[in-house]
Parts: C-alpha cells; structure tokens; sequence
C-alpha cells in the first residue's frame, strides 16, 4: 500500500487528542461504576428483604407443623378412646 493512500487525520481540528480520549474514558468508566455501586445496593436490600421474608416464613411453618402435629396426636387419642 503506498504511504500516500493512508488517511491522516491527527491534526485535523476537533479531532480529540489521546488524553481527551483517556479522559472520556474515564468519565464513562466512572460513570458504569456509579451506577453499579446503585445496582449492587438495591440487590443488597432486596436480598436482605428476601432474607427476613424466609425466615418469618420458616417461623409460620414450623409452626403450623406443630399445629398439625397437635391435631393429628389429639384425632389418635380420639380414635382410640372410641370416639370419632
């Protein structure tokens, strides 16, 4: 290819310079990290929400098992004194 079909470019006016170009990006990378910092803290309390949830959960089912435990101990005691 010869050296005369290569565009350049460099010093075209507004073209930004390498450290305009590392600036910008930083700023965009700056920028994602907010915003996921933002994502990251809302997942957080989302999962300590679904945390709380299952362990209120957990409570109400242990002790429905105790409940039905109850009954069903209290319907064999019935049963074996020949009520119904």
């Amino acid at each position: 290819m010869d050296q005369y079909e290569i565009e350049d470019t460099d010093h075209w006016l507004g073209s930004p310079t390498l450290e305009e170009t590392r600036a910008h990006y930083v700023n965009m990378l700056e920028g994602e990290m907010a915003d996921l910092r933002v994502l990251l803290r809302n997942a957080q309390r989302n999962i300590t929400g679904l945390i709380e949830m299952n362990a209120q959960l957990s409570a109400e089912r242990v002790a429905l098992v105790r409940e039905v435990q109850k009954y069903r101990t209290g319907k064999d005691i019935m049963n074996v004194d020949g009520e119904n």
